[in-house]
C-alpha cells in the first residue's frame, strides 16, 4: 500500500526511531490524563462578577466557544445552551432528557450566564453582544490526535463522497496519526499524501475529511478574541475539565459542590477517576493512535499557527493564575522539544516565543519547509 512505501523509504533513510512502548507519547485521548497528572493544584483565583466592556461595568454575558475535541460534550451535562445548540429537534430533546437534565433543577451559575454556544457552524449573531469568552482548550497535538481519530473511516460510519473523499485520507495515505507526521517529515513537496496532510493539519484541508482540524484555534479566535480584543476570556482545560469549571463555578458566586454528582455520573475513558470527562466513545475505536516523541515535535512545526494562538489564549485567560498557564503551555513546550532555561521561579519559556521563527529555524522544522 501507499503509505507502506512510505514507511519504507522513512526506514532507508534512519529517520524513524524505534521507541519503546513506555516512551512512546500517549498524546491520544491517553494523552489528556498523561497531562492531567502533570498539572499540579491550581492557585485559586477569584474575579469580579461584573466585566468591564468599553469602559462599562456591566453583567456578564458569556458567549461559549466550543473548540471541537476539547471536552465540549461533557459541558453539554453543565451548560443549557449547549443542548440548546443543536438543531435537530429530537438530538436537542435527547441532550436535554440524558445529560443536562442530571443537574437541571439546580442550574448553575455559570449555565445561566453563558446565554449561547458557538460551534462549527461559524459567526454568531452572540458573539457581537458578548461581553465574555468562554472557551475550552487542550494541548493541540493531543487536540489534533483525537480529532484524527475521530473522523478516521474506521472509527464512523459514513457514505457516498464523504466516504470517497476520507478513503482518500486514511486509506490510501494516513492510517494513523504516527503515519502522519512520518509522511510530513520525509517531506516531499510533490507527493500527493504530503499536500493532503500538510493542508489538513494546518487548517486548510476540506473539513468533509476532517472537521475539527478545519475549525480550529485559529478559526475561532478570529471570530472571537482577535476581532474583539477588549472582551474578557475564560478559559476551562479539557486537562483539568471539573477543576477549572467548579472553580469558575465559585469565582461567579456558586457552589463548589455544584458539580459534584456530575464528576461520579459522566462517563469517561480519560481524565482521573475524580474529574472524568466523556469520551465520544473513543474509547471502543478500532484506530487509536499514538505518537512517538519525535513525532510530536514534526507535528509541532506543522502546527505552530495553530500553537501561537492556544498560547495568547491561555495567556490571556482571566481565571488562571500566572503559575498555571506557565505550568500548562509549558507542558506543550516540552513536547514540542523547544528548549529551555529553567529557573527556580519558572520553566524558562518566555510568553512571547516566536512560534513562526522556531518553525522555521528550529531544530527539526528547519529542514521541513513548513512556512
Amino acid at each position: 500500500m501507499y503509505f507502506q512505501s512510505h514507511r519504507e523509504s522513512f526506514l532507508a533513510r534512519n529517520m524513524l526511531y524505534n521507541v519503546s512502548a513506555d516512551r512512546i507519547a500517549q498524546t491520544n485521548i491517553n494523552g489528556t490524563l498523561q497531562d492531567e497528572t502533570r498539572l499540579r493544584k491550581k492557585e485559586t483565583v477569584s474575579f469580579p462578577l461584573l466585566v468591564k466592556s468599553k469602559n462599562v461595568t456591566t453583567p456578564r454575558s458569556i458567549v461559549y466557544i466550543h473548540v471541537g475535541k476539547t471536552g465540549g460534550t461533557t459541558l453539554e451535562y453543565v451548560l443549557r445552551s449547549s443542548c440548546e445548540w443543536y438543531r435537530d429537534v429530537r438530538v436537542k430533546n435527547k441532550c436535554f432528557k440524558e445529560r443536562f437534565s442530571i443537574q437541571s433543577k439546580n442550574e448553575s451559575r455559570l449555565s445561566h450566564l453563558v446565554l449561547n454556544t458557538v460551534h462549527i457552524r461559524g459567526n454568531n449573531p452572540a458573539i457581537r453582544d458578548a461581553s465574555t469568552f468562554l472557551i475550552t482548550v487542550r494541548n493541540p497535538i493531543a487536540r489534533l490526535v483525537s480529532s484524527f481519530d475521530h473522523d478516521h473511516v474506521n472509527n464512523t460510519r459514513v457514505i457516498g463522497g464523504v466516504l470517497d473523499r476520507r478513503n482518500s485520507f486514511y486509506k490510501r495515505c494516513f492510517p494513523t496519526a504516527q503515519v502522519l507526521a512520518d509522511v510530513l517529515e520525509i517531506n516531499n513537496q510533490t507527493d500527493y499524501c504530503y499536500q493532503l496532510g500538510k493542508k489538513t493539519v494546518q487548517g486548510h484541508g476540506n473539513t468533509v475529511i476532517n472537521t475539527h482540524l478545519f475549525f480550529n484555534y485559529e478559526n475561532y479566535a478570529k471570530m472571537t478574541t482577535q476581532k474583539y480584543p477588549e472582551r474578557e476570556l475564560l478559559v476551562v482545560r479539557t486537562e483539568a475539565l471539573w477543576e477549572d469549571v467548579t472553580q469558575l463555578e465559585v469565582a461567579l458566586g456558586g457552589s463548589d459542590q455544584q458539580f459534584a454528582n456530575l464528576r461520579s455520573r459522566v462517563s469517561s475513558s480519560f481524565g482521573s477517576e475524580k474529574y472524568p470527562v466523556f469520551s465520544h466513545g473513543s474509547e471502543k475505536f478500532s484506530v487509536r493512535s499514538q505518537l512517538s516523541p519525535r513525532a510530536n515535535q514534526v507535528i509541532c512545526c506543522f502546527l505552530f499557527r495553530e500553537i501561537q494562538v492556544f498560547v495568547e489564549l491561555v495567556q490571556r485567560a482571566t481565571n488562571l493564575a500566572e503559575s498555571e498557564k506557565e505550568k500548562y503551555t509549558g507542558l506543550l513546550y516540552d513536547d514540542c522539544g523547544v528548549p529551555s532555561k529553567k529557573t527556580t521561579t519558572g520553566n524558562g519559556y518566555p510568553i512571547d516565543f516566536a512560534w513562526k521563527e522556531w518553525a522555521t529555524n528550529g531544530n527539526i522544522c528547519k529542514s521541513l519547509n513548513v512556512v
